[in-house]
C-alpha cells in the first residue's frame, strides 16, 4: 500500500480549473462520504479513505492506495461524480505523488513553502481543518491520521523556529503595518478608509483583526456599499460628501478605491489639514492603482505619504527575509521526515510482534494445560506459581527478538526480519488474522523501508 496524493494547485492549473472542482462547507462533507472508508476489508477498493484539502490555490486528495495510478484513476472518477467535471478536462493538470514524496509535499504545504505567497499563515489552519473534517466523517485511517498530525506539528515548528511567516508580504498587511508604524500604534486612533471594493475589504479585515484595533470610518462614492462593508466589520460608514470632514478628524487615511483617476487632490488635503489646527500629522497610505491621492499631496507639511511603489519595496525586503528562511525550514522538514518515516515503519512491525506474542501465549497455555492434570496434588498457590513462571519464561524469550525487531524497523530492515518471523512461526494461521490485512502491513512497510534507506534527496 502507498500513501498517495492526487491534486492540482496554482502552479499546475489556472484559476478557472481550480474553481470548478473547489469544495467547501456542506459540499465538502458530502464529498467525503463518497470516498471509501479507510478499513481494509475484502472489497479491495482502489483507495482507502481520504483527506480533501481544498483552498483557492489547491485541490488535493490524500489517500491510501495500492498504487499511484489506481489512486489517480479513482480520484478522477470521484471528482467527475461529485463535481460533474469530465475527467479529461482536469487530468492534464493533476500531479500524483507517492509515499515519501507525499509526506514531504504535505510537510512543505503545511509549512507554507508550497504556497503562492511564501510562508502565508492561512494554509496551516486549512490543513488542520481538512484533517478534522475527514476525521469527523470517519474517512481517516491510522496512516493518514499519523501523517496529518505530524504535518501540523511540522508546520507549527517551522513557523515558530524560523521567520518565514513573520514579515508580511501581502499589500493589505504591509499597508496596515506601515500605518501602525506611522501612528506609533492603533490605540485611540481613527483611520479613514476610502473605497469599498475587494482591496478595501481585504485591508479592512486586517485592520479590524488587530489586537488593538483603531476606530475605522469607511467612505465610498456608493454609500450603500460602504455601509454594507462597514457593518460587516463593526465599523461606521459615511457618505462621500463627508470626505473633507472625515479627513480633518482622522489620524490616518488608507486609500483603496477602484477609481480610474485621483479622488483626493492636494488642495483637498491641504484644506483638511488646515481644519485640524495643526493638531497632528496625517498618515496617508495609498494602495490604489492608479493612485487615489494626487502626487503633489506628498509634499504637504504634516503629511506622511506612502504609495504602492513604496509598499512594494517593503514587500520585496520582507520577501527576501522569508526566502532566507527557506533553507532552515527545509532542514526542519528533512529532520521531521526522517523521524516520522522511522516511526511509521516501526509501527508497521507491531502486528507481527503482537502475532508472535499471541502464538507464544497459545503454546504456553496449551502446554501448561496438559501439565496440570498430571500434577493433581499442587496447591492453588503452586499452580499460580507455575503459570507465572511459564509466562516469565515466554516473556524473556520474546524480549530480545521484540527489541531487535523494533530497532531494525528504525533503520529500515524491520519488515525483512518481520517477514521471517511471520513465515517461520506461521503467524497468520495461529492468530486467525486475514492474510490480506497482514499483506497490507507488509506492503506498506516495504515502501517505507526503502524510503529510510534512500533518505531525503
Amino acid at each position: 500500500m502507498r500513501i498517495v496524493v492526487v491534486g492540482l494547485n496554482h502552479k499546475t492549473a489556472p484559476v478557472e480549473v481550480r474553481e470548478r472542482i473547489s469544495l467547501s462547507g456542506c459540499d465538502l462533507r458530502l464529498a467525503l462520504q463518497e470516498l471509501p472508508p479507510p478499513s481494509h476489508g475484502p472489497e479491495h477498493p482502489p483507495i482507502y479513505g481520504g483527506v480533501i484539502l481544498s483552498t483557492c490555490n489547491r485541490f488535493e486528495v490524500y489517500t491510501i492506495s495500492p498504487s499511484g495510478d489506481e489512486a489517480r484513476a479513482a480520484i478522477l472518477d470521484f471528482v467527475g461524480r461529485v463535481q460533474g467535471v469530465p475527467p479529461e478536462e482536469i487530468e492534464p493538470y493533476l500531479y500524483t505523488l507517492e509515499d515519501g514524496d507525499t509526506i514531504l509535499h504535505l510537510f512543505r504545504v503545511a509549512s507554507g513553502l508550497d504556497s503562492q505567497v511564501l510562508g502565508e499563515p492561512q494554509i496551516l489552519g486549512q490543513v488542520a481543518a481538512a484533517y478534522e473534517e475527514a476525521r469527523v466523517q470517519d474517512r481517516v485511517g491510522t496512516e493518514l491520521s499519523m501523517l496529518f498530525q505530524q504535518a501540523i506539528h511540522v508546520g507549527k515548528r517551522v513557523r515558530s523556529d524560523t521567520v518565514i511567516s513573520r514579515k508580511p508580504v501581502s499589500v493589505s498587511h504591509v499597508a496596515v503595518e506601515q500605518l501602525r508604524g506611522d501612528l506609533g500604534g492603533f490605540g485611540g486612533k481613527r483611520v479613514l478608509l476610502l473605497g469599498a471594493g475587494e482591496m478595501a475589504e481585504l485591508t479592512l479585515k486586517v485592520l479590524t483583526n488587530q489586537r488593538v484595533r483603531p476606530d475605522v470610518v469607511v467612505v465610498n462614492r456608493t454609500f450603500q456599499r460602504a455601509r454594507r462593508l462597514a457593518e460587516a466589520h463593526g465599523c461606521r460608514a459615511e457618505p462621500w460628501d463627508r470626505l473633507g470632514a472625515e479627513m480633518s478628524d482622522a489620524d490616518a487615511m488608507l486609500c483603496a478605491t477602484g477609481a480610474p483617476h485621483t479622488v483626493v487632490t492636494a488642495d483637498m488635503l491641504a484644506g483638511a489639514l488646515a481644519a485640524r489646527n495643526g493638531r497632528n500629522s496625517l498618515a496617508v497610505v495609498d494602495i490604489a492603482v492608479p493612485r487615489d491621492v494626487e502626487p503633489e499631496a506628498a509634499s504637504l507639511p504634516g503629511v506622511s505619504y506612502t504609495d504602492i511603489d513604496g509598499l512594494k519595496a517593503i514587500i520585496g525586503e520582507n520577501l527576501k527575509v522569508r526566502e532566507e528562511a527557506i533553507s532552515e525550514a527545509e532542514r526542519i522538514i528533512a529532520e521531521e521526515y526522517k523521524g516520522f518515516t522511522a516511526r511509521l515503519t516501526a509501527r508497521s512491525v507491531v502486528p507481527v510482534i503482537a502475532a508472535m506474542q499471541k502464538r507464544a501465549e497459545e503454546i504456553r497455555a496449551a502446554e501448561v494445560g496438559k501439565l496440570m492434570p498430571k500434577l493433581p496434588s499442587l496447591s492453588e498457590r503452586e499452580r499460580n506459581a507455575v503459570e507465572a513462571t511459564s509466562r516469565a519464561i515466554v516473556n524473556k524469550l520474546l524480549h530480545t527478538p521484540t527489541v531487535r525487531l523494533k530497532e531494525r524497523a528504525q533503520t529500515g530492515d524491520g519488515m525483512r526480519y518481520a517477514k521471517m518471523l511471520f513465515d517461520l512461526c506461521d503467524l497468520a494461521e495461529s492468530t486467525n488474522q486475514r492474510i490480506e490485512e497482514l499483506a497490507h502491513v507488509r506492503s506498506f512497510a516495504d515502501s517505507l523501508d526503502s524510503l529510510i534507506r534512500r533518505g531525503v534527496e
